[in-house]
């Protein structure tokens, strides 16, 4: 197989990556974007003073370290990962790690409501 064709089946088989979005397709239930979801996706990846936690979900991403390409990359990885799209006006909305989980969920839920219902 071709590298490009060995990679794209990496990025399919990865744990929380196509498994969750064939999930929503088939309208076999959604799974829910949660904090730790979010944490599983900065961790390691894009610079953060502490872990997201209840205490701190509604603190500006400034406030916990992370600067505004570290927010870019963030949307990047949630369009990868659930196939979400995260446009530059909706990061610029994004300054809190709730309006990421809630904007994420609600953009779950439409698509699995419309793939749901074909």
């Amino acid at each position: 197989m071709p590298p490009a064709t060995l990679n794209r089946m990496a990025v399919r088989n990865r744990p929380g990556t196509e498994k969750t979005t064939e999930l929503q397709r088939k309208g076999h239930g959604l799974v829910k974007f949660t904090l730790d979801d979010l944490n599983r996706l900065i961790d390691g990846h894009i610079d953060i003073d502490a872990r997201i936690t209840e205490s701190t979900l509604d603190k500006p991403y400034a406030e916990l370290g992370m600067d505004s390409l570290g927010l870019v990359d963030l949307a990047e990885r949630i369009n990868i990962s659930y196939r979400v799209p995260v446009p530059l006006d909706i990061i610029e909305e994004m300054r809190t790690p709730r309006r990421t989980v809630d904007y994420v969920n609600e953009h779950l839920d439409g698509d699995a409501r419309t793939s749901s219902d074909h």
